[in-house]
């Protein structure tokens, strides 16, 4: 007689499903958690590249403007389309869309020029004289207290 017709018929147990599953969960997990931490670990690094792209953005504009950078805010015209601008009307239309961009790219951040002139300012005390600086917070992964961080780019020679 032939059996009962189990004989010679494979297949895996429901025990042995349920160890690959669990198996499959947490290697699933492991990959999840190594996906955050990567994403996490871009974060500081793109902030930086941003605060250095917007200190090289201006130390290029106002190396397109003559006299720009050594010049004090004085009086500035107002400037109109086809009307010539002096340097300092124009460097003060740069640093505003300057200010901008920092703010929308980094919340927590904000520009700033120390000419030697400026270095009365507080905020310039601590950087060094014809610079343009980028200030921002970031969160230490390790302590998770917030850090002053900080992209200091020379100014052009006029």
């Amino acid at each position: 007689m032939r059996g009962n017709g189990r004989q010679g018929q494979g297949g895996f147990s429901l025990i042995e499903v349920a160890v690959a599953a669990a198996i499959f969960s947490l290697g699933l997990g492991s990959m999840s958690l190594l996906l955050v931490l990567a994403v996490h670990g871009t974060y500081a690094p793109r902030l930086e590249t941003l605060a250095a792209l917007h200190a090289h953005s201006l130390t290029e504009a106002l190396r397109l403007v003559p006299g720009a950078v050594a010049s004090d805010a004085g009086e500035t015209a107002a400037c109109g389309p086809g009307e010539a601008c002096p340097p300092t009307s124009m460097a003060e239309a740069i640093m505003e869309s300057w200010q901008g961009q920092i703010e929308r790219d980094l919340p927590t951040g904000r520009g700033l020029v120390c000419r030697d002139s400026a270095l009365d300012d507080a905020r310039c005390e601590t950087v060094t004289a014809n610079t343009v600086t980028v200030l921002w917070r970031e969160a230490d992964p390790e302590s998770g207290n917030e850090a002053l961080r900080e992209f200091v780019l020379a100014l052009p020679s006029s």
